[in-house]
């Protein structure tokens, strides 16, 4: 865990490497927000990338890497020292719950190998490249994936690699998911009134609370719960007082917080698009789920009928979860339903360890050799792509520089925490490492992930930057304080008009590459 860790954000003197590319992709945005919250204010106005937006976004994470930051720990001390904590904070959240669920220690170890291996069949693709010199085989990113193949459509890739590494929010919201999950299955099995009323606060505490931290976990929690809660009243034919406080708490909590980040939120948010990775087509949407998981297709089914009816009650809202994920897209990127798929997949592990651990134990030794292979097979494609995030060499990408980190320091110490920085709608060191509001970040994240309707937004950018006779008017909408022109603005936007602002506004700051123009003082013309 600390090999990968030290590896992720790295800095030998001069600059700062991301040791993974889905680190470069996600940190990239994590830094900024940290940055922002280090530099500007614990409470952000808007969107640190999106002026005039709320931040719409389960921020915690990120906050409290701010607050190491403003309490003197690093960039790498503030992201890394937390991600180590946390990471072991899941693998012990999972491993608990596993064996209080299925009651065995042994079946606790291999659905923890089962879920934190998650692969399909990428190996076998991988194989086939290799035999025929395939070029697949060597194209971005560095390091082939064995468990994300664009080209043949595997895109349930290792949960590791795709989502406890890079997504800081995940890794904080996973593990307190998981107790309250081990909490609702506590109250399953053992009933309302065995549990203490202040187990029950606590928990309705903590799920008021994850709105911020997590809201796809803050989601799953309620299914899992309402479950529970229908079972419970269908059993005891009462609904009793404690699931009213319990609720009632959890709602007086989180509703601030559900109407800030749901408040004007875009449309493409939660959308009815059956068998979605596959374009509805039903044959290649089995296809998908057996290359994607592999031979877990045919045991996650097969375990269904041995694990206790407890069990099998208890899996119905994970069922659901699965279900609905395939017919419904509820985020912007409809690729972020892997994080519903997760925690059905997290349960489902269980059930298959508790299989593969009764035919272990029953079995003769063919019996044994063959589940022992079952198991290998399942997690061979996620153990090469989680052993590959130790080979730093092989894919770092470069973020910045202690130069830039300098620069910005410097730009920070002579402006106002408020200020409003343009750069070009793409990702930069300079927006990187400011601490600032910027009018707009990289598109992919605000369209893509955020779901903003973008497209005018960055066409009056390119008008500020070529100069057009809106440029004032559109300073004054987004009340501009300064213009940034470096390289990536002039790879972004081609014509870019450096001799206009040379010859209208002062030059704020400069460094050998960027430069920045001051229009406080003459965009109200």
């Amino acid at each position: 865990m600390i090999a990968i860790w030290s590896r992720m954000l790295v800095f030998d003197g001069t600059h700062y490497w991301a040791g993974f590319v889905n680190i470069w992709g996600d940190w990239s945005a994590h830094i900024i927000y940290v940055m922002n919250f280090a530099y500007r204010s614990l409470i952000l106005p808007h969107h640190p990338l999106y002026v005039g937006e709320p931040f719409r976004y389960h921020f915690v994470a990120d906050l409290l890497s701010g607050v190491l930051m403003r309490s003197g720990a690093t960039l790498i001390q503030a992201t890394i020292l937390p991600s180590i904590i946390l990471s072991i904070f899941l693998v012990t959240a999972a491993y608990l719950f596993y064996r209080s669920v299925f009651n065995s220690r042994a079946v606790a170890m291999v659905s923890c190998l089962l879920f934190f291996f998650n692969g399909g069949l990428g190996f076998i693709y991988a194989f086939v490249f290799f035999v025929r010199n395939d070029s697949r085989l060597y194209n971005y990113p560095p390091l082939f994936q064995l468990t994300h193949i664009e080209s043949e459509n595997i895109q349930i890739i290792n949960f590791i690699a795709d989502i406890f590494i890079p997504q800081r929010s995940f890794l904080l919201g996973m593990p307190i998911t998981i107790f309250i999950l081990l909490f609702l299955w506590n109250v399953y099995v053992r009933r309302l009134t065995s549990l203490p009323n202040g187990s029950w606060i606590m928990a309705a505490f903590v799920i008021g609370l994850m709105p911020l931290i997590h809201f796809n976990s803050f989601l799953v929690i309620l299914i899992v719960g309402a479950s529970v809660t229908i079972y419970e009243f269908f059993n005891s034919h009462t609904f009793s007082y404690r699931w009213l406080i319990f609720y009632s708490i959890i709602g007086i909590i989180a509703s601030p917080a559900l109407l800030y980040l749901t408040q004007n939120a875009p449309q493409r948010f939660f959308r009815f698009s059956p068998l979605w990775m596959t374009n509805g087509n039903l044959l290649s949407w089995v296809w998908f789920w057996i290359k994607n998981i592999g031979i877990m297709a045919v045991l996650i089914p097969e375990s269904i009928g041995v694990v206790p009816k407890r069990i099998r009650v208890m899996y119905i809202p994970f069922l659901l979860l699965f279900i609905a994920s395939n017919l419904i897209v509820f985020q912007s990127y409809e690729w972020d339903n892997r994080k519903y798929i997760l925690y059905w997949y997290f349960f489902s592990s269980g059930m298959v360890g508790y299989m593969m651990v009764l035919f272990f134990r029953r079995g003769s030794a063919t019996v044994k050799n063959v589940i022992l292979f079952l198991v290998g097979l399942a997690i061979v494609s996620g153990s090469v792509d989680a052993a590959n995030l130790t080979r730093f060499e092989y894919q770092k990408f470069r973020l910045f520089s202690i130069d830039d980190l300098k620069f910005s320091k410097y730009v920070r110490q002579l402006t106002d925490k408020d200020a409003i920085f343009l750069t070009a709608p793409t990702n930069s060191w300079f927006s990187i490492t400011l601490g600032r509001q910027v009018v707009m970040g990289l598109t992919f994240w605000m369209h893509t992930a955020y779901g903003f309707d973008t497209e005018a937004r960055e066409a009056e950018i390119t008008k500020i930057y070529e100069g057009s006779k809106d440029m004032y008017a559109l300073l004054d909408k987004y009340h501009v304080d300064f213009v940034v022109i470096g390289d990536r603005e002039r790879e972004t936007i081609p014509d870019v008009n450096e001799t206009f602002y040379r010859s209208r506004f002062p030059v704020f700051m400069h460094n050998a590459d960027t430069v920045i123009y001051d229009v406080r003082e003459t965009w109200s013309q």
